[in-house]
């Protein structure tokens, strides 16, 4: 909101080092900082829009949502969908326990299925293929299920950033039939 929260200053650093990736690193950096000093009014607002939302998943969303928006970088909402029968629940259970710290997650009960949202932050679509190949494999080795199809599981992504943050994330929600 344009409030000065503090002052980064370099003390020492080759000019050759100066170049526009670090840049970029010290802006998302930076930003992340500011997002975590100053609780974002648009955080309040997808809370009251998403009720069952997480906060910590609420005001991730929103940082890579500005990150993208100031900086280009793009990170990924990918939703996995669970049907709620005994296998499913063992598939939703171990995708949960294999995730990456990084990530963060919100795993949603309806009363037909599961929903596991995640946020893959600074990963584009390529990453997220990757993702979901790995998930396979583990699925294949721990299941003997040949595919997320196989395994009776759904995936969606999407990348953030690449229009209103509520609209994307009711979208998504509405793709997986959350309530």
């Amino acid at each position: 909101n344009g409030c000065r929260l503090g002052l980064f200053v370099v003390e020492h650093m080759p000019f050759i080092s100066l170049n526009q990736e670090l840049l970029q690193f010290i802006q998302v950096t930076l930003n992340y900082y500011a997002d975590a000093v100053n609780t974002s009014s648009n955080v309040q607002g997808m809370l009251r829009h998403f009720q069952d939302c997480p906060y910590l998943f609420a005001s991730e969303f929103m940082h890579l949502d500005r990150i993208y928006r100031e900086s280009g970088i793009s990170s990924t909402l990918v939703a996995l969908v669970f049907e709620k029968n005994d296998r499913q629940q063992d598939l939703f259970a171990e995708t949960m326990r294999v995730r990456r710290q990084l990530d963060v997650v919100w795993a949603i009960q309806q009363p037909d299925h599961f929903v596991l949202l995640t946020l893959m932050p600074l990963y584009n679509q390529r990453v997220v293929t990757g993702y979901l190949m790995r998930l396979e494999q583990h699925f294949l080795h721990q299941f003997n299920a040949k595919s997320l199809d196989d395994a009776g599981v759904v995936a969606h992504s999407v990348t953030i950033g690449t229009r209103d943050p509520h609209d994307l994330l009711r979208t998504i929600l509405s793709q997986c039939h959350v309530d």
